[in-house]
């Protein structure tokens, strides 16, 4: 800073050249030059400005263009708070110290707020008229000071207006308290859940609202406090409400000490836990009912968590498990595949998890030797509920009923084609009797003078296709009256239709019956056996002869249609005109048994039904209109 005063001209300024200078005024810069504290010199009437190096921090920008610069220009926005303070001490030779004198200062481009501490000391001079040659100011600048006191008012007041803004608006009951006074302060919620208007609660104390069975444990823990040996706990504890009700609560205390170590007051939070408590009896009670009705179950039981880890076994499962070898206590937490691998119900399960719907299956467990039924239900979690059920003797009983159909089956189609007897002889007296006038024709033929080759040729054609034809119906007849295991191909309905009519023509006639079909183009193929389809059409339709051959005041019709109705189905009508059923019989006449025919056996539908549901289809009548006669329905899933 010296080499700065001495290169400037100090003629330009109002203090003039160095020479000039009063020996005061020249000992005062030698003074401010060597000294460290931030010193600044405002000489003369007009306070021209000198100062040292550790003042240019506090100016800033201004620096060094206030070096010589009257003080009003170089503090110009600030001059009318510093300038009557600087005047007073020149003219009156008063010491004036300002503790923080706050400023508003453009000393980096931009106004900012200092802080500073600054003392005006009058410098005396004989040389000047009124004995004072100027002012010296020691400025100790406090800005971060301030703003840290500031900063921590700042958040001491934050944190009041947020404890104050939690404490009235807090989820939980709370209070303050003394440990030898009632209540300091509540909150709203603290007087909702015990029922009191504030003013009430502040003349309570905890002793008085506190059930007399949880007392004792609230006054140990709060004497352990007061002792010294802990600053807070929680537990459970039971209120009483103004209106007299018992409420339950988890409640927690916490204490602030004094510098002795003496409890200064407890800050209490009360949360509600009433409801909860019933929730959780009533889970509790839920999940013990759940216990006793899976233990009483025949079916085995197990749960999985979404890892395919074990969770719960019922007795039945425990059981089970103990049976293969197993500890069922040690398999908890184990992973079901891992202990029990199955390749086709380990799928099935994964189905389960991943499209969150219920699933069964059905596999022989060869170490138990049973049959054993799966039914597996997701769980919210994420997991599976599974029950197991050993389903061995069902399954004998299914294999005896499916023996007992296909034998009574057989019989049905026996006695099916002892009725059409007569249409059979006719269906082969035709080829035989065109192979016999063929062959009459062919002998004589050969007997003429001349012979006809192409005649001859012509019947013998004939009695090659006549005899292929009786060969046709006598294999149809033999399939028919085969015992054999069903074995289903695609099948195409209309065709088992036109081959089923070619039983029945002579049995029509006889019975002056007309024949009617309406079989729909394109239809798609069921899965299906040839000679049970087969057998459940002729059924049908001798069902219906037998319902017309009493009828006289009508034309006896036979309808037969066939069409997709248009849910991936097939279906067959086949509809008489005929006596027609009663709205009572309509339920009963599929029964085993049941019959309206006066020589019936009631097999033929019952038998006609079993097919149709092991075909996965369905199979009923309906009455048609004023009596006139009934029509029969089945309908058969197609390939799709």
């Amino acid at each position: 800073m010296g080499a700065l005063m001495r290169s400037m001209d100090w003629s330009k300024t109002p203090i003039g050249p160095v020479e000039s200078w009063s020996p005061t005024l020249q000992m005062m810069v030698r003074v401010l030059l060597s000294n460290r504290q931030q010193l600044l010199i405002w000489w003369g009437p007009q306070f021209c400005q000198l100062y040292n190096d550790a003042s240019s921090l506090a100016l800033g920008d201004k620096h060094p263009c206030s070096m010589g610069q009257p003080a009003s220009e170089c503090w110009s926005e600030v001059w009318h708070i510093i300038g009557p303070l600087i005047e007073r001490s020149f003219r009156y030779s008063e010491v004036t110290l300002t503790d923080d004198l706050p400023l508003k200062i453009n000393r980096r481009g931009f106004p900012e707020e200092i802080h500073w501490i600054i003392a005006f000391s009058p410098i005396p001079d004989a040389t000047m008229p009124n004995q004072i040659g100027g002012v010296l100011g020691t400025v100790n600048e406090i800005t971060e000071k301030v703003a840290a006191e500031r900063g921590v008012a700042d958040a001491l007041q934050a944190s009041e207006e947020r404890f104050r803004r939690y404490f009235d608006l807090g989820l939980v009951g709370m209070a303050i308290t003394s440990p030898t006074k009632n209540c300091l302060e509540v909150n709203d919620e603290l007087c909702h859940i015990l029922g009191y208007e504030r003013s009430e609660l502040l003349q309570k104390s905890w002793t008085e609202m506190t059930h007399p069975g949880d007392l004792a444990a609230d006054v140990a823990q709060f004497s352990r406090v007061l002792a010294g040996e802990i600053d807070g706990y929680t537990l459970d504890k039971r209120f009483i409400r103004k209106d007299g009700r018992v409420i339950d609560t988890i409640m927690a205390a916490k204490c602030t000490r004094r510098a002795d170590g003496s409890v200064d007051y407890f800050v209490g939070l009360v949360l509600d836990t009433t409801e909860r408590k019933r929730a959780e009896m009533a889970l509790r009670e839920a999940h013990d009912q759940r216990q006793m009705v899976l233990n009483s179950l025949n079916d085995r039981f197990f749960a999985l968590d979404s890892q395919w880890r074990y969770t719960y076994f019922n007795r039945g499962a425990e059981a089970q498990l103990v049976a293969l070898g197993k500890d069922p206590a040690s398999l908890k937490g184990r992973v079901l595949w891992e202990e029990f691998p199955n390749p086709s119900s380990e799928e099935m399960f994964r189905r389960a998890m991943r499209e969150r719907i219920p699933l069964s299956d059905e596999f022989y467990y060869a170490p138990l030797g049973e049959w054993v039924e799966n039914r597996v239900y997701p769980t919210p979690d994420g997991g599976l509920a599974i029950f197991q059920q050993y389903i061995t003797e069902r399954k004998k009983a299914e294999e005896a009923l499916r023996a007992t159909q296909a034998e009574l089956a057989h019989v049905a189609r026996v006695l099916a084609l002892g009725e059409l007897t007569s249409s059979i002889a006719h269906e082969i007296n035709q080829p035989l009797t065109v192979i016999i006038t063929n062959a009459n024709a062919c002998e004589r033929l050969l007997q003429a003078r001349v012979v006809n080759v192409e005649e001859i040729c012509a019947a013998v054609a004939d009695i090659v296709a006549a005899g292929q034809r009786a060969a046709g119906v006598i294999t149809h007849i033999r399939d028919l009256l085969k015992k054999r295991t069903p074995a289903k191909v695609p099948l195409d309905m209309n065709e088992l239709i036109r081959e089923t009519i070619t039983f029945v023509p002579h049995v029509l006639k006889e019975h002056k019956i007309a024949l009617r079909t309406d079989l729909a183009a394109d239809m798609p193929c069921i899965l299906g056996d040839r000679i049970q389809m087969e057998q459940v059409i002729l059924n049908l339709i001798m069902n219906a002869v037998e319902a017309m051959i009493s009828v006289d005041d009508r034309p006896r019709v036979l309808e037969l249609r066939s069409a997709a109705d248009g849910t991936r189905n097939v279906l067959v009508e086949v509809e008489d005109s005929g006596t027609g059923l009663l709205p009572e019989n309509l339920k009963q006449i599929f029964d085993t048994f049941s019959t309206t025919k006066p020589e019936g056996l009631g097999m033929g539908l019952s038998i006609s039904r079993s097919i149709i549901i092991s075909h996965g289809g369905h199979l009923w009548a309906t009455a048609n209109a004023q009596s006139r006669g009934a029509t029969f329905h089945f309908s058969l899933p197609a390939i799709v």
